[in-house]
């Protein structure tokens, strides 16, 4: 009972935080997995709002895989 309220608190912050993603995407014009990958290695410098998308890429992911490992393990 408990993990399945926590699942769905999970599911509503990576919805959360997917609206974020959307929001970066449309302010500078590209997805944010095409981000990502640029701003890991050092294309876009360290502007505060890049650093706060990168932060959101890192929390959707690991949400995700954490949902995913809990989903693995559901009946």
């Amino acid at each position: 009972q408990f993990l399945g309220i926590h699942q769905c608190v999970q599911q509503a912050d990576v919805k959360g935080l997917e609206i974020q993603q959307g929001e970066f995407e449309t302010r500078h014009g590209m997805k944010s997995a095409d981000f990502y990958g640029r701003f890991e290695r050092g294309e876009l410098g360290d502007a505060m709002d890049f650093v706060e998308w990168s932060a959101t890429c890192e929390m959707v992911e690991n949400l995700n895989k954490r949902l995913a490992l809990w989903n693995e393990g559901a009946p």
